[in-house]
């Protein structure tokens, strides 16, 4: 009998697993005619402004320091924050491209005549930056005139040259296309959906 019931179990054990697996691989609650795809979802963050007390004279005996830094969007100039110096290895911080290095005062009690107050606006992430369902074009609807419609507003937004407006997805468009998403906080790959509203292809 025990060995019916851990065999019944074992069974169970399967079905439920297989249908974990299904639902990883197939998109929830699919609409009939439309297409989904795994794309990399948006990261999801917060704006938050910041006072930093600078020092501004020259002795720094007794003084203790903190360092932020941030990662400068190219589009937007915004400042992502990156992580307190502490937090970050060498090796990442000589990584890091386009950043901004705030070195503040810890406790500014007593050098008040030798500190200003600056204020900066930075974004913190709170979210997303996973893998997830997305609605994109049927392959059968991405068509050469469409194609061509994505390339030219990418090239006029300055991601992609005139030489490969092709009405073709070759690896330049790709690059393009992926830089384009990410800068404008949209899922990442493929012709989604949401990246064409984006655009006001659709």
């Amino acid at each position: 009998m025990k060995t019916l019931n851990h065999l019944f179990l074992f069974v169970i054990l399967i079905l439920l697993s297989g249908e974990i697996v299904a639902q990883e691989n197939s998109p929830p609650a699919p609409k009939f005619g439309k297409c989904y795809a795994k794309c990399n979802l948006p990261i999801k963050y917060e704006v938050i402004e910041g006072t930093f007390d600078i020092f501004l004279g020259d002795s720094t005996d007794g003084i203790e320091f903190d360092s932020l830094y941030f990662y400068v969007e190219s589009k937007t100039g915004d400042l992502i924050y990156l992580g307190a110096e502490s937090d970050l290895t060498r090796k990442q911080r000589r990584q890091i491209e386009n950043f901004v290095k705030i070195v503040f005062v810890k406790d500014s009690n007593g050098i008040n005549d030798e500190i200003v107050e600056e204020i900066y606006t930075y974004k913190e992430r709170v979210g997303g930056g996973d893998i997830g369902w997305v609605e994109i074009v049927c392959q059968a609807d991405v068509g050469s005139s469409m194609l061509k419609e994505v390339q030219n507003i990418l090239n006029e937004e300055g991601y992609l040259n005139t030489q490969f407006i092709t009405g073709r997805m070759d690896a330049e468009v790709r690059k393009a296309l992926t830089q384009y998403q990410e800068e404008n906080n949209l899922p990442v790959g493929n012709l989604n959906i949401k990246t064409l509203e984006a655009m006001g292809v659709l």
